[in-house]
């Protein structure tokens, strides 16, 4: 299976946007973070595929597992600092978006995960799986979990919820874009309060990062202008990375482990963007994934439990293939015949 972390490392550089001389202009435009939404997603894939097979030992797949056990976390990282962009360039370009916020990302973001729990309970029910009336009603809201991913679409809805609030009650972006860090923290503690798994929250802070980027962008682009500057801005914010990554790794199981590895998932986030300012990858293959994010996230493990369940003794190449090619197939489907933006204006109209 390591193949395919080559295939994906050949992919980055077909029809990469390379700037050495210019620096890419639209490397956080949404065309331009397409196909790196789409590589992470991939890899989460892969990722979450070494939890129900074994690709052995070889070189080869040993590249696999090690690949996406040195990522861990921060394959979710580029997904959260986007999606913070996108809500902060929204806010600053059109009226009153922070009190749609409601109406035009948390509503269809319950819609659509609401329906594909149903198609899970579909699942438990063919499989036999059983679960309480408690873990069902609450995975709806990513709480806990029916064979579904949750905790991402928990954490995207708390963080919407915080945007919500920020953007609707304070006009001034820094003002707003504070309370919602502010709120962001909130939500870790809760965490940490309700004893959740640490990957539960530590990424989370790249989304209000992805917000405070709307603001500091100019700054950020002038700095980077030249290639010299952006050569001494890649080497702090990578020594950063590697000092909180080494941190994170030393004081395992400490408190002060939690503010390590936070920040290394912000390191992460900024070191991702300087690569995107140079080296832009435009991929149409990764790109058309990047469209998928949503679908790809929450729909991989139905196949992989189907699959798990009734052939169990399945060669996991071929395990690995059907999974891919049904998610691929499911999120297609999902995409064009689900799309709760459009019930909701119907339903507005009416």
């Amino acid at each position: 299976m390591s193949f395919v972390i080559i295939a994906l490392a050949a992919l980055f550089f077909i029809e990469l946007k390379v700037g050495i001389k210019e620096p890419v202009d639209d490397y956080i435009s949404p065309t331009g973070t397409l196909a790196i939404k789409g590589l992470f997603v991939i890899i989460v894939f892969l990722s979450h595929l070494t939890g129900y097979v074994d690709f052995g030992g070889g070189p080869l797949h040993i590249l696999l597992t090690k690949t996406c056990s040195m990522l861990n976390q921060l394959m979710v990282v580029p997904f959260f600092f986007y999606s913070g962009y996108g809500i902060g360039i929204s806010a600053m370009t059109k009226k009153d978006y922070g009190k749609n916020l409601p109406r035009k990302r948390i509503l269809p973001l319950f819609l659509r995960f609401a329906f594909a729990i149903l198609l899970y309970l579909v699942a438990a029910a063919v499989t036999g799986a059983r679960y309480g009336a408690y873990e069902i009603i609450s995975s709806f809201i990513g709480w806990e979990s029916v064979g579904n991913s949750n905790w991402f679409i928990f954490a995207t809805f708390a963080l919407y919820l915080a945007s919500f609030i920020g953007l609707s009650f304070f006009k001034n972006r820094k003002i707003s874009f504070s309370v919602v860090t502010a709120l962001t923290f909130v939500y870790i503690g809760a965490m940490i309060a309700a004893k959740r798994p640490l990957l539960w929250y530590d990424t989370v802070l790249a989304f209000p990062l992805g917000m405070w980027f709307v603001l500091f962008k100019d700054r950020f682009d002038r700095l980077t202008e030249k290639f010299a500057g952006w050569l001494a801005v890649s080497a702090v914010c990578t020594a950063g990375f590697f000092v909180f990554w080494y941190l994170f790794k030393v004081t395992e199981g400490r408190a002060v482990s939690i503010l390590a590895v936070i920040l290394k998932s912000l390191f992460f986030a900024l070191c991702m963007v300087l690569v995107t300012r140079r080296f832009s990858p435009r991929n149409k293959i990764l790109s058309f994934f990047g469209k998928r994010v949503f679908e790809i996230y929450i729909l991989q493990r139905l196949p992989m439990l189907l699959l798990d369940r009734f052939v169990p003794s399945l060669h996991p190449l071929l395990f690995a293939a059907i999974s891919f090619a049904a998610t691929v197939i499911l999120a297609v489907l999902y995409g064009k015949f689900f799309v709760p933006e459009k019930l909701i204006i119907k339903t507005n109209k009416k």
